[in-house]
């Protein structure tokens, strides 16, 4: 039932789909970690941590664009902006605040690589039975890594200026609008809030980057979205027909012969009644 549950995606945007960020999100905080497995890394009260929200002007437009929700029918019931809160610590004591290495460029490329992938399954899903769209939306993908990369070159080597051992108060900046969560809530940071703004950075800034490339080679109408989600209703249509699959095999294995045993049953009285007379 995911198509039907899924938010977003519509307007030329890609990876809108809450699920698939939070996927991207953990694959690049895996590969950040593995990558820093040998960092120095302690608690810090989160008294001394304090968050700096310096949104560019160009994520105006993203935060004030909404995306349409999906009733369970597929048709389309509403809409939700999906950006723009900030982060709440409040639920935690302390956070766990780590000292970067000194990130190569081959780090950016690999990180680069696992968010074209998703985006590419992203791209493919939404334009299935359009090569044209296709082919223009994974050009504007491939167009754009150089500056992708750079980007993520970017935040990272900024990531690299916190050290635990001798920063008495830590800043932590955000350049991006942070991701809501459901119902519009502001989404709580972990102890891991370091890596975890961090890699949201990296993937909101990057994928904005391409679908900026995408709605300037005028791709948008080609990743609209109707006022019904087809994958969803034909995902219902499926889920109907296979529940009717289901009631007449139950009907055959337990209704049948229930009928049978009734008849049976009738047989037997009428007999019983002959041999009587």
């Amino acid at each position: 039932m995911g198509a039907c549950s899924s938010k977003g995606g519509s307007g030329g945007q890609l990876l809108n789909n809450e699920t698939d960020i939070k996927d991207l999100n953990k694959t690049i905080k895996n590969k950040v970690l593995d990558i820093n497995d040998t960092s120095k890394t302690k608690m810090i009260d989160k008294q001394s941590i304090e968050i700096d929200y310096t949104i560019d002007k160009d994520y105006i437009p993203l935060m004030a664009k909404t995306y349409p929700t999906f009733n369970i029918l597929g048709f389309k019931s509403g809409t939700f902006t999906p950006y723009g809160c900030t982060f709440d610590i409040s639920q935690i004591s302390n956070l766990k605040m780590t000292t970067l290495k000194t990130f190569s460029e081959s780090d950016s490329v690999d990180i680069w690589n696992d968010i074209k992938a998703k985006l590419t399954k992203d791209a493919n899903a939404k334009l299935t039975g359009n090569n044209k769209g296709l082919n223009a939306v994974n050009g504007a993908i491939n167009d754009s890594e150089k500056d992708a990369i750079s980007n993520i070159t970017n935040i990272l080597t900024k990531s690299n200026k916190i050290d635990v051992d001798k920063d008495q108060k830590v800043t932590l900046h955000i350049n991006t609008p942070a991701r809501c969560g459901p119902n519009g809530k502001n989404p709580q940071l972990n102890q891991d809030a370091q890596i975890d703004i961090l890699i949201t950075d990296i993937v909101t800034s990057t994928v904005q980057l391409i679908n900026k490339s995408v709605s300037d080679k005028g791709l948008d109408s080609s990743l609209d979205i109707s006022d019904s989600d087809w994958g969803c209703t034909l995902q219902m249509i499926a889920s109907v027909i296979c529940s009717m699959l289901i009631i007449y095999l139950l009907y055959l294995e337990f209704g049948t012969s229930k009928s049978s045993s009734s008849s049976s049953e009738g047989m037997g009285a009428i007999m019983a009644e002959a041999v009587g007379k």
